[in-house]
């Protein structure tokens, strides 16, 4: 909860009686730009509770600004985006055609294509020696990935520690 700080009139600026310095700008903007408030101004938990829904709205705000992909350089939502980082491009375990694999998704519709899972897999109740070796393959292939973009970002952070220990000598 925020503690609201009460003033009557004077130097310091107020709305509805609250001041308004200690509050943060989107607090602020609030008491500001709502005339309907001024009924239930005098009711803290009120004043609170809208403060609350705006936070809340910010949280989920974030996920709908626009932001580009760097991959492939085309503008997206970062919720989109975020999720397009978990999905890979594979191999079906039985055709051999290309499918996309979800990261954090072990079941088998996951490895195989829509044709084959509904051939083989959908009415199975053992899972196939050439799904497993998909996924092992799969998860070999990520650990890979993962442990090169760790390369690169460890080779990015050296190079720039070496530039700021040559201007800490001089």
């Amino acid at each position: 909860m925020i503690n609201l700080k009460r003033q009557n009139r004077g130097k310091a600026r107020t709305r509805f009686g609250i001041l308004l310095k200690p509050l943060k700008p989107r607090y602020q903007k609030i008491l500001l730009k709502n005339y309907i408030i001024s009924k239930n101004s005098t009711d803290d938990r009120f004043i609170n509770c809208l403060f609350a829904i705006e936070d809340a709205s910010i949280k989920v705000s974030h996920l709908q600004r626009p932001f580009v992909n760097p991959e492939t350089q085309e503008i997206s939502t970062y919720a989109n985006i975020k999720k397009s980082y978990k999905i890979l491009d594979w191999k079906c375990a039985f055709c051999k055609c290309d499918i996309k694999c979800k990261v954090d998704n072990f079941k088998t519709n996951n490895f195989t294509c829509s044709k084959c899972y509904t051939y083989y897999v959908k009415d199975n109740n053992r899972v196939s020696q050439s799904v497993l070796d998909s996924m092992l393959a799969f998860t070999e292939h990520y650990k890979k990935l993962i442990k090169e973009n760790q390369r690169k970002f460890l080779k990015y952070i050296r190079k720039n520690e070496k530039k700021h220990n040559v201007l800490r000598r001089v």
